[in-house]
């Protein structure tokens, strides 16, 4: 029993009570707070023990402690912690967390300087960027880096609405839909091959060309809601076929603020300059013509000219002109006819009270029927032998 102090009977074991001895004191003779084999446990000023050894640890209070169940090597996993209660208690209240999140967190061999970027950093580092930099994206849940070029292809090839761009840099070319701008050119695309296009040369020059591959009329069609107005130091229009100025019913062609065409009527002209007119002069009076080209024909009023015949309405042949030679066919009615040179008369001629100066040359016959027969005695009267002469009641 060892050196035990007992009071009681010793012939009665149930009556007997021990309240000391040297087995006790010994089990006590230990420095506080250190566990000693076969020895009592007291614990230090502190509370602590050196060492606790138990096939079974509750916590809590009586009656309602909890076994810990974790193993001797689950509770050592803790030897080596380093963070502080403030730090372990941002856990307090985490729940979800698994092993595979922490064998996560363990892959992770970013900087803090790095995942400071993705915590809202506001700091910014001029970066040139190039082909190879890369972008992080979420690629269907999975998150990835992209490379600019990929980004770049996308933006080229998938990007069809950019309401929010008010602006762009300078670009070598764009397509806009069936608008391409190339430089100084704009080509618009009504249908396959049939365009539309606008170029913009040296010293401002502009030109407008409409192609129709099927050979159609690829027409052009400006329409002002208001006034249309060319301004130009000088406007031509060349065209391969007509040029067609058609205003609205009632609406004249006004040129030079001065002259006015209406429905075919020219207005307002104070002189018309030409080599070539063609047409009817609608107005008898044309005081101011002096001249014209060669006609063809000509009607003023009753007379007729037409080729080398001049004649009257109701005779158009009467006179013929050749060179040296008018033929008429016809009667000559003159109150005076003077003829310098030969006359040559085919025909019976009638000369009433005709008189002769120089010499008469007959060759034919003369009748000479008059009642007077005046012959100057200066003037000589030649007669061949061949000519009849009568005379009849010559007194």
């Amino acid at each position: 029993m060892g050196q035990r102090l007992f009071i009681g009977d010793p012939a009665n074991s149930n009556a007997v009570t021990v309240i000391g001895g040297n087995y006790f004191i010994n089990l006590m003779d230990h420095a506080h707070g250190t566990t000693t084999a076969s020895s009592g446990l007291i614990v230090d000023a502190n509370k602590s023990t050196s060492e606790l050894r138990t096939g079974a640890l509750y916590l809590g209070t009586s009656g309602s402690d909890t076994l810990i169940t974790a193993t001797a090597a689950e509770l050592n996993t803790l030897d080596g912690i380093t963070s502080t209660v403030a730090e372990l208690n941002l856990l307090d209240g985490v729940s979800g967390l698994v092993q595979a999140d922490f064998t996560k967190l363990a892959a992770v061999d970013s900087t803090a300087a790095e995942l400071n970027i993705v915590d809202g950093g506001t700091s910014a580092t001029s970066t040139t960027l190039a082909d190879a930099d890369r972008l992080v994206v979420n690629d269907n849940g999975t998150m990835v880096q992209v490379a600019l070029t990929d980004l770049e292809t996308y933006m080229e090839t998938s990007l069809d609405t950019l309401s929010n761009v008010t602006s762009v840099g300078t670009l070598t070319a764009l397509t806009v839909d069936d608008v391409a701008i190339n430089g100084k050119v704009v080509t618009m695309t009504g249908s396959s091959g049939d365009t539309a296009t606008m170029t913009v040369g040296t010293n401002g020059t502009f030109d407008l060309t409409t192609v129709d591959t099927a050979a159609a009329a690829a027409n052009m069609t400006l329409t002002a809601d208001g006034t249309f107005e060319a301004v130009g130091s000088t406007i031509t229009l060349d065209s391969g076929g007509a040029i067609n100025l058609e205003p609205a019913a009632g609406s004249a062609i006004l040129l030079d603020g001065t002259i006015s065409v209406d429905a075919g009527v020219v207005t307002g002209a104070t002189s018309i300059t030409s080599t070539a007119f063609v047409g009817t002069l609608s107005t008898a009076a044309q005081a101011n013509v002096t001249s014209l080209g060669t006609l063809t024909a000509l009607t003023v009023d009753n007379v007729a000219i037409n080729g080398a015949t001049i004649g009257h309405t109701g005779d158009t042949d009467l006179m013929t002109v050749a060179s040296g030679v008018l033929t008429v066919a016809g009667e000559v009615d003159a109150t005076s006819l003077d003829i310098s040179g030969d006359a040559d008369i085919d025909g019976t001629t009638n000369l009433d009270n005709t008189d002769i100066d120089g010499s008469l040359t007959v060759d034919g016959a003369i009748d000479l029927n008059a009642t007077t027969l005046d012959i100057d005695a200066s003037d000589d009267i030649d007669i061949d032998t061949s000519t009849v002469l009568w005379m009849s009641a010559l007194v």
